[in-house]
């Protein structure tokens, strides 16, 4: 009989099942804390990593930027070689291939473009301009037809309800504030004859004004001094990258130079050709891709082979600069007609005395 209570006597089992309960509680608890703690290693080492490999991509862009700087010194008339590969390869001395950093740490793969289908400059302020050759890569199509597309450079500033043609030009002040994009003055001139008489008689020079409407402004060969509406809006139907878009046709010569220079607003800017055509000697696109342990980290950006540009750069957008007021003499042989007053006579610019 006392076998037979203490087979039925239960006491403690409520307390082993709550005890086993317990360390379950505690044993997931434990789990979770170190799944977060692994987590939390793993996304530091993933942002280290992801910074290293960004890095990495960061000098394959140099590599690629020394390799183009020497090519250009070496060979300026020579079209540059495109690296379609990631494996590699220097025509020059400046062997150039993907390589390793630092054991863990390289750039895998570097691509090149020389000939890429569009020229595009992020940001140009209105106290400067850009300038760059139009000339169609081989092989390719010749380049006839030109689309100029551009708005603000700050793309949160996007608003063109106050464009429209103005009667004259307007002080800055008297820019509408609600009309974002700018105009742009264009200045397209043939290549290959640097002739005064020629570059005179062939130059184009046309300003692009922003007015508020749907599609694309499309134009044959602007006249000189022609100021042309162009379309600006948010919804555009066609599948442009900006907000305002202007298309020239009838290009005819091989290729020309191009200058834009923004009036009243700073843009970011896209050019492309006809449907197929590339552009060479302006821009190349590096496509560089970091790799950091098993992070990868992929980086293009654009660098410019335009002669014309930065500290290359002979064309300027004015002869002179000045804050003050500028009186400009003429002086002519003496004893002409009609009679003119010489320098050494002159005193209509010297400074009014005491």
């Amino acid at each position: 009989m006392h076998m037979r209570k203490l087979a039925n006597d239960q006491q403690g089992l409520v307390a082993i099942i709550i005890s086993m309960l317990l360390m379950i509680i505690l044993s997931l608890i434990v789990l979770g804390f170190a799944t977060n703690t692994r987590r939390e290693q793993r996304q530091s080492l993933d942002r280290q990593l992801n910074a290293r490999a960004y890095y990495a991509a960061e000098s394959g862009i140099n590599d690629a930027r020394e390799y183009i700087k020497e090519e250009l010194a070496i060979r300026p008339d020579v079209p540059l070689t495109p690296f379609t590969e990631c494996t590699g390869a220097g025509p020059s001395s400046f062997t150039f291939k993907p390589r390793e950093i630092e054991p863990g740490l390289s750039y895998p793969c570097l691509l090149i473009n020389p000939t890429p289908p569009s020229i595009e400059y992020g940001s140009i302020l209105p106290s400067g301009s850009v300038a760059f050759p139009v000339i169609s890569a081989t092989p390719g199509p010749v380049i006839n037809e030109l689309t100029i597309s551009w708005q603000h450079n700050d793309k949160s500033l996007r608003d063109y309800a106050g464009c429209s043609a103005p009667a004259s030009f307007p002080a800055l002040a008297g820019w509408p504030p609600s009309c974002t994009a700018g105009m742009l003055r264009i200045d397209l001139a043939p290549a290959g004859n640097a002739d005064r008489d020629f570059l005179i008689d062939n130059t184009k020079s046309f300003i692009l004004n922003p007015v508020n409407g749907i599609g694309i402004t499309t134009s044959g060969m602007p006249t000189y001094g022609q100021v042309i509406p162009v379309n600006c809006a948010k919804d555009l139907t066609a599948a442009t990258p900006k907000d305002c878009n202007f298309k020239v046709s009838g290009l005819a010569a091989s290729g020309y130079y191009m200058r834009v220079r923004p009036i009243y607003r700073p843009i970011s800017l896209y050019v492309t050709g006809q449907a197929g055509s590339s552009f060479k000697g302006a821009q190349a696109i590096v496509d560089s891709t970091g790799k950091a342990s098993d992070v990868l980290k992929r980086l293009q950006v654009r660098l410019s082979i335009n002669q014309l540009d930065n500290d290359r750069s002979t064309i300027f957008g004015y002869g002179i600069q000045s804050v003050d007021s500028i009186c400009k003499r003429y002086s002519i042989v003496p004893g002409a007609t009609p009679k003119v007053t010489t320098l050494e006579t002159d005193t209509s610019c010297l400074a009014p005395g005491p």
